[in-house]
């Protein structure tokens, strides 16, 4: 296990490199190109990755607390049962990324694109996707409690048992014909069963 804790990588070339299981603990990593590289069950906790080229990386089991992607893109990458709790992806590109049964609680995920993501059974109470990109995502038993979706098209979004209690919808746009309603059984519970049409 490579011991990389508050290293300078800024910039370099890592491409398809291997840091399964690394400890990058506030490590630097602007703009590096870590496309198809492994950080699997990696330690990248409070790591700063703002601008990086990431897509097809693999993500699986590590973590990602506190960690800032901002404007990195993961197009294609493996983050699925990752941590990314209160982690930064402002402007992310996150494009038919697999991300499911990650926690994602309390992540800033403004702006961040998500088209074609598969959010299946990810835990994103209270986080932000004000002004995300979720079309053709999938977000089957996902937890979006307290979640900010305000300005967020979910017209082509896959919404099926999703928790929605005190989500924010401000300004979003819903699938045609459905609304989100408490259940009768309990009405501090908002969750929505089916498909998008």
């Amino acid at each position: 296990t490579a011991d990389l804790q508050q290293t300078n990588l800024r910039h370099a070339n890592l491409a398809a490199a291997d840091f399964r299981e690394a400890n990058l603990t506030q490590a630097i990593l602007e703009d590096i190109n870590g496309s198809n590289t492994s950080f699997a069950r990696a330690i990248l906790d409070r790591a700063i990755l703002t601008g990086a080229l990431l897509k097809g990386a693999n993500f699986t089991t590590a973590n990602l607390k506190l960690t800032i992607l901002n404007r990195a893109n993961l197009s294609n990458a493996y983050v699925k049962n990752a941590i990314l709790t209160e982690a930064s992806l402002v402007e992310a590109i996150l494009c038919r990324a697999q991300l499911q049964s990650s926690n994602m609680a309390k992540a800033d995920c403004r702006n961040a694109i998500l088209s074609g993501a598969n959010l299946d059974n990810v835990n994103l109470e209270g986080a932000d996707l004000s002004g995300a990109n979720l079309s053709r995502a999938k977000l089957k038993g996902c937890n979006l409690k307290n979640t900010n979706l305000s300005h967020v098209d979910l017209r082509s979004t896959t919404l099926e048992d999703v928790d929605l209690r005190d989500a924010i919808l401000t300004g979003a746009s819903l699938p045609k014909g459905h609304d989100f309603k408490p259940e009768q059984e309990d009405n501090a519970f908002q969750t929505y069963h089916g498909e998008a049409a």
